[in-house]
């Protein structure tokens, strides 16, 4: 297999609260690695390293990313070795199935010195307590910028071109293979974000799926909702071909989709205003416009709504930035309580480990 990095986040910050998507996180993994450990214990690093090697042996990585903290990393996939490793702590819960035969729990917490963190009980409490009230308050603001953008949805669906739209799904499903890729059973499908609602606002890793297909069709409307509309039609027909696809969810409304990629056939479909740049130029990409208007003419009341979800956004932005603050002041805690040098040692036994070496 090739060389690659690809960037995802198995988790994020939502109009529905934190929305967790880690069930697909090891994907397709014979070994498993669940870290444990509280804050500032070093999971990340100890991944981070896992992660650099296999880069310098030019095997594929999957980075999978904190919505939290976009810095920290929340697991590692390693495709030729079948191989995941991510944090299992609380709010990432993924409980063992088979725990010794098919999991392997890494307790980072015996490294740390409890009476240290005991003589720091309270202050220990009280930074989880408003690390808790930021959350919180974000995804109050979530909230209301997802029921915004839904009503701006459903102003924007007598706007629609009917006739273009029925012709473009059309057009577009009829380029699926009539037939099915393998004999098997369906394949599960695999579901991640590409995007984020991080404490530096949204980050998108979504232009990673142009650059590894061959076919990319960009789907463009002034909100989500017609386009998460197409991509669902078109990925049900992918399914009835039992083809295997990566679908990508909205960030702020998971229940719509941003993006699928079909790896059988390398074809990629995307919502256009989702990525950080115009790719309508690029070869590979072919964009449709699914409305009658455009980004640019929106009707005013559609107008109206999406520059308060915005405003209600960048609150959110706000309130997970002090969350993130104030989990950095909780880490503090934690860092002076560790003994680092007993996890470089546990760190390096699980790189031979996982490599063979």
């Amino acid at each position: 297999m090739e060389f690659y990095v690809n960037n995802y986040f198995p988790g994020n910050n939502t109009g529905e609260g934190f929305y967790s998507l880690y069930e697909f996180l090891p994907w397709q993994a014979d070994s498993i690695f669940i870290i444990k450990g509280g804050p500032g214990t070093g999971k990340s690093t100890l991944m981070k390293k896992i992660a650099n090697q296999a880069e310098q042996l030019n095997m594929p990585v999957e980075k999978h990313w904190c919505s939290s903290d976009s810095q920290s990393l929340d697991g590692v996939v390693l495709p030729d070795l079948k191989t995941a490793i991510f944090d299992g702590t609380a709010p990432h819960l993924i409980d063992p199935s088979f725990p010794g035969a098919h999991e392997n729990i890494i307790n980072l917490g015996q490294f740390w010195d409890k009476h240290l963190l005991r003589k720091n009980k309270q202050e220990i409490m009280e930074l989880t307590r408003e690390i808790a009230e930021s959350f919180e308050l974000a995804y109050q603001y979530l909230k209301i910028s997802a029921l915004l953008i839904n009503a701006g949805n459903k102003s924007l669906e007598n706007k629609i071109n009917n006739r273009l739209y029925n012709k473009l799904t059309k057009e577009l499903l009829n380029q699926v293979y009539v037939s099915s890729p393998t004999e098997n059973a369906k394949p599960k499908d695999r579901h991640l974000f590409s995007s984020a609602n991080t404490p530096v606002g949204r980050i998108t890793y979504l232009s990673e799926i142009i650059q590894k297909s061959e076919k990319v069709y960009l789907l463009n409307a002034p909100l989500n909702g017609p386009v998460s509309k197409l991509l669902k039609t078109i990925s049900n027909k992918y399914s009835q071909e039992n083809f295997q696809q990566l679908i990508l969810h909205d960030p702020l409304i998971p229940e719509n989709y941003e993006a699928i990629y079909i790896e059988d056939r390398k074809v990629s479909y995307i919502y256009h205003n989702a990525l950080p740049h115009d790719y309508s130029q690029n070869n590979k990409c072919t964009k449709y416009n699914l409305s009658s208007i455009d980004n640019n003419n929106l009707n005013t009341k559609a107008s109206a709504l999406r520059t308060e979800a915005q405003i209600q956004q960048q609150k959110a932005t706000n309130a997970l930035d002090l969350a993130h603050r104030k989990h950095d002041e909780l880490e503090t805690f934690y860092i002076e309580a560790m003994d680092f040098n007993g996890i470089n040692t546990l760190t390096q036994k699980l790189i031979k480990e996982v490599f063979n070496n």
